[in-house]
This record gives C-alpha cells, sequence and structure tokens, in this order.
C-alpha cells in the first residue's frame, strides 16, 4: 500500500463528531469534495510510493489553511502556485503556509 493511500485512509476514516468539552469546536474539511479531491491529488503526486517516510501532522488547522485544503501546512493559494494543485478555495495566504513553503523553498 502506497504512503498515500495510508494518509488518505487515515483522514477519511477519522469520526466527523467527537465528544468535546464546552467550548471546543472541530473543524472537519474531509467531508467535502473538493477538499476530498485536492487532497487525493496532493497525496498521490508527493507521496504515491512505499518509500520510508516521516509525516509531520500540524495542529490546529485553520479556516483558510489546512482546515479548508485539508493538507497540513498548506493554503490554496500555496497549492496552487507551489504545487500545481488548481483549487476552488479562496486563494487568501495562511500564515503557517506562507512560513513552511519559505522553508521548503529555501531547502530546495
Amino acid at each position: 500500500m502506497t504512503f498515500s493511500k495510508q494518509i488518505l485512509d487515515f483522514y477519511f476514516s477519522l469520526p466527523k463528531d467527537s465528544p468535546l468539552p464546552n467550548g471546543v469546536e472541530t473543524i472537519y474539511p474531509f467531508d467535502n469534495v473538493e477538499t476530498k479531491r485536492v487532497m487525493q491529488t496532493f497525496f498521490d503526486k508527493y507521496y504515491a510510493d512505499t518509500k520510508p517516510r516521516t509525516y509531520l501532522i500540524g495542529i490546529n488547522p485553520g479556516k483558510l489553511g489546512s482546515g479548508v485544503t485539508g493538507i497540513g501546512f498548506a493554503d490554496a493559494y500555496h497549492l496552487e502556485k507551489y504545487c500545481d494543485i488548481p483549487n476552488s478555495f479562496d486563494k487568501r495566504v495562511e500564515i503557517s503556509a506562507a512560513f513552511m513553503f519559505e522553508v521548503y523553498t529555501a531547502l530546495h
């Protein structure tokens, strides 16, 4: 099984409704058709192999980043501009995504 499939199976099997303390809410983008398409495209593009991997899972998915795209540290703007993954999401920049893409660019 490819690493891409493992990641997608994990995300798409997360429960939508989990018991949370009062005042805590979940952002659950995984039932959105466009989010699923973008995730499938991204993970198949970069992780469709069986090589050993380290995968960084981000926290606090924001309403401009992974809370919309389903991809940690990636907003719609950077996915389209740097990863060549067109999407219909609002192209506003999320600060942590901008930082991470600056790091990726500097390293490559």
